[in-house]
């Protein structure tokens, strides 16, 4: 069967041929139970897939190593070496009432995992195994494989110490947690370090749990692209803040390797929340101040800080005549959702501007602050923690993930500065794409033809014109025209003869405008050219983003 090509000068995104520089990129998706935020990595010889919970707090991966995780380029850390005092190595680990195996060995440098769910932590092992399954995304079409030799991680055997359930709490066949916290065995510093790359990693959490809508963790430095920008434009940046103490459950003794920033007071609708500001300081103890979480599903706010925001946010709301409502837990401010109109942001609700450091604004939106729990209510999503929201340090403004959704964010360890684009929808961006999960590449569907038949494409800004094997549909389109080779759109596309080159010249004049426009598309996946099709035009069709109706487009 031939192959047929609509014109089309619609220049389509693939970030696997823009990328100019070298770095790393792993998909996030969101859980729909637990709202836990999560990517996939390889470990290991042979290669076992590690599905992990992102948290930034987190000073290091680590995953459970049970029976089936025997690799043969595992090699356990032992006490006292620089590897074990770099990653803060706690206690020397001896394997008791077990055969020795990978995660329980002796001499042993020990850590502390912690799993932030289940508010448990243990003792793991601490080892060096082969990383894979990173996407690079430098000059090559193609993202490669990237494995990285001698990544340290901490193993935990699973009822070694005679603890059941360390992975409870954690999403439904997730065996660990991915570190991103500013310490010398995270994943960024790693990676950094191995291949000489900036220390910066930026996340792009998905606002859904739709399968194949993945966000995106690039490792690195940017640039950043998501589908049609290149979003590091729209960074602001602001510092990052180092609190003396530690926020965690453990190495209380020790500076918090968390991300803190310095908020200095918060508005709503332009007007400042009436407060006590001194809450958003750090204390020489490591009290208060403002932290952000990947395992916190919605913002915890000091009871002090929680009310007046709330009581801001109703008045402001009543004068929108938005009908509040019932709450309902964990939330304590609620509306009826028919009463609140749409805006390009998400609901049109009264804005919450979080003031930085030098009157820089981090402004949250509707789709950021309204929470969905039921058909015809819509909550604030943010939570009412007490007058203590962290423990054991209070810290006064934790910003949880349903605020970061499909927000870029950079986290630069070098410069301990965070960039923040506040919501990519402005830009008619999003950090929920429609990837496929192994290739990373960017997919859209489109309905095309009479009768219309929904076919996935790959995205390219590099292509010319829209491309697709006549297989893909059963039923031959009813709407086709075949374009001419001697049109405007065929001479545009610099297109070739037709094949019979001998006919195309003996061809009379009044017939040589009918024989088919002929071209030979690009695969950029594989970079191989294509053979010859028609260059063809049709029907396409498309939602309207205002009239929520469906348009049917010739081209």
């Amino acid at each position: 069967m031939a192959t047929c090509f609509a014109f089309h000068y619609l220049f389509l995104l693939s970030a696997t041929l823009l990328s100019v520089s070298v770095a790393f990129i792993l998909p996030i998706e969101k859980d729909k139970a637990t709202l836990q935020y999560s990517t996939s990595i390889s470990m290991g010889t042979p290669p076992v897939t590690l599905d992990l919970v992102i948290d930034i707090r987190e000073r290091f991966l680590w995953f459970e190593c049970g029976s089936d995780y025997n690799s043969s380029t595992y090699h356990p850390v032992h006490c006292g070496t620089k590897k074990c005092k770099l990653a803060k190595g706690s206690d020397c680990i001896t394997c008791t009432n077990h055969p020795l195996k990978t995660g329980c060995t002796n001499n042993t440098c020990g850590v502390e995992p912690f799993n932030p769910f289940g508010e448990l932590f243990i003792s793991g092992d601490v080892g060096e195994d082969i990383l894979s399954s990173l996407h690079s995304t430098n000059r090559a079409r193609v993202p490669s494989n990237i494995h990285v030799p001698h990544f340290i991680s901490s193993c935990v055997y699973p009822d070694k110490f005679g603890v059941e359930g360390f992975l409870q709490g954690l999403a439904q066949g997730k065996k660990g947690v991915l570190g991103l916290a500013r310490t010398a065995i995270s994943l960024p510093t790693q990676l950094a370090m191995h291949y000489k790359l900036d220390r910066k990693f930026a996340l792009c959490l998905p606002s859904t749990s739709k399968q194949n809508r993945l966000g995106d963790l690039f490792l690195g430095g940017g640039p950043y692209y998501l589908p049609p920008h290149d979003a590091s434009k729209f960074l602001f940046y602001t510092p990052l803040v180092l609190n003396p103490h530690s926020t965690g459950p453990i190495f209380d003794n020790h500076p918090s390797t968390e991300y803190f920033i310095d908020v200095r007071s918060i508005k709503v609708d332009a007007k400042f929340v009436n407060f006590n500001t001194s809450l958003l300081s750090i204390t020489k103890h490591g009290d208060g101040g403002t932290k952000l979480s990947t395992v916190i599903p919605y913002t915890k706010l000091h009871t002090s800080i929680y009310k007046p925001l709330a009581k801001d946010f109703v008045k402001k709301a009543a004068i929108r005549k938005i009908k509040r409502v019932r709450s309902v837990k964990p939330f304590g401010v609620c509306f009826d959702s028919r009463t609140i109109g749409k805006a390009v942001t998400g609901p049109a609700v009264p804005t919450i501007d979080l003031v930085l450091k030098g009157g820089l604004q981090w402004t949250i939106y509707g789709a950021n602050s309204m929470v969905k729990v039921s058909r015809n209510v819509l909550c604030l999503g943010f939570v009412d923690a007490g007058l203590d929201p962290g423990s054991p340090i209070a810290t006064s403004i934790v910003i949880g993930g349903y605020q970061l959704e499909d927000n870029l964010l950079e986290f630069d360890l070098l410069s301990s500065r965070l960039g923040f684009s506040s919501s990519l929808l402005l830009h008619n961006a999003t950090c929920s794409h429609f990837r496929d999960a192994s290739t990373l590449q960017y997919l859209t569907t489109l309905s095309y033809g009479t009768p219309p038949v929904a076919t996935k494409v790959v995205l390219d800004l590099g292509g010319p014109f829209l491309w697709l094997h006549c297989a893909s549909r059963n039923i031959p389109s009813s709407s086709t025209l075949t374009t001419p080779h001697r049109s405007i759109q065929c001479l545009t596309l610099k297109t070739h003869k037709p094949q019979e080159s001998s006919s195309f010249l003996s061809t009379a004049v009044d017939e040589d405008h009918h024989q088919p426009c002929q071209v030979s598309p690009e695969n950029s996946i594989t970079g191989t050219i294509a053979a010859e099709g028609d260059l063809v035009e049709d029907l396409m069709s498309l939602q309207s983003t205002q009239l929520e109706t469906i348009h049917q487009v010739h081209f």
